[in-house]
């Protein structure tokens, strides 16, 4: 009967002790659809509920702070894309260029939403290219 009791203790403390997920976990790939934070990851990955259906981005300083999938551009990781199929475009996203280096998934260009064209990736010269 001890051994039941020690384990049912376990069971209903060890959940309240704290065990919380590492920072800098990815959850959900760059660009994804989210609707809080704590859906993309954990710091630096962030839910930014302004675009349609939430995106998923991270804060960077170069593309070597970006997962693979992924380009810093205007200290945001964005999804990397080749065509609009690979990006949400059922809620407005479409594959833009970045003025030669390569594309991602982005909302087109208005007054809130930067010119990707004129807006070159962070690159970080150390940090693999992929």
């Amino acid at each position: 009967m001890e051994m039941r009791t020690f384990t049912l203790l376990c069971a209903l403390i060890l959940p309240l002790a704290g065990c919380e997920t590492a920072p800098g976990t990815q959850r959900l790939p760059i660009g994804s659809h989210c609707s809080s934070a704590d859906e993309c990851g954990t710091t630096p990955y962030v839910c930014a509920p302004g675009y349609p259906g939430g995106y998923c981005q991270a804060a960077c300083a170069t593309d070597g702070d970006c997962p693979m999938d992924s380009y810093c551009i205007a200290k945001q990781c964005r999804r990397r894309c080749s065509v609009d199929g690979d990006c949400r475009t059922s809620e407005g996203y479409t594959c833009r260029p970045l003025g030669g280096t390569g594309n991602v998934c982005e909302l087109p260009t208005t007054a809130e939403t930067p010119d990707l064209s004129i807006v070159a990736p962070i690159v970080d010269m150390a940090a693999p290219t992929g």
